[in-house]
């Protein structure tokens, strides 16, 4: 429930910036500052991610928890081989289509494959 609020109150956020043309401020950030920020998101990302990749059960609460127990799993070899296979075959098909065939929906095309494989 808490991320649903916090999902539609970013975006009324962004869009009383945008209605309010106050994306200048943003400007004002150092740009070291904003590759940090933006380099923690992508961290925070791939952290939360990359255990349903390797279909590991990862229960930790903070960033660093998360670490902890998903290289514990990796070093345990409890990697899940059909989750991997179908998380990185998603990944080519998507990345694939970007690059090759633009106008193709590359996410569409590895969800309908990955719900395939999986069942």
């Amino acid at each position: 429930m808490l991320a649903v609020a916090l999902a539609l109150l970013s975006g009324l956020l962004c869009v009383a910036v945008g209605l309010l043309k106050l994306g200048y401020i943003a400007d004002l950030l150092s740009t070291p500052i904003r590759h940090g920020y933006l380099n923690g998101i992508m961290l925070t990302i791939i952290i939360s991610q990359l255990p349903k990749i390797l279909g590991l059960p990862v229960k930790g609460e903070s960033f660093l928890a998360r670490v902890h127990e998903l290289a514990r799993g990796v070093l345990a070899a409890q990697i899940n081989g059909a989750a991997l296979a179908i998380g990185v075959g998603s990944l080519v098909v998507i990345l694939a289509c970007r690059r090759w065939a633009p106008r193709l929906p590359g996410v569409l095309i590895a969800v309908a494959a990955a719900t395939l494989a999986a069942s």
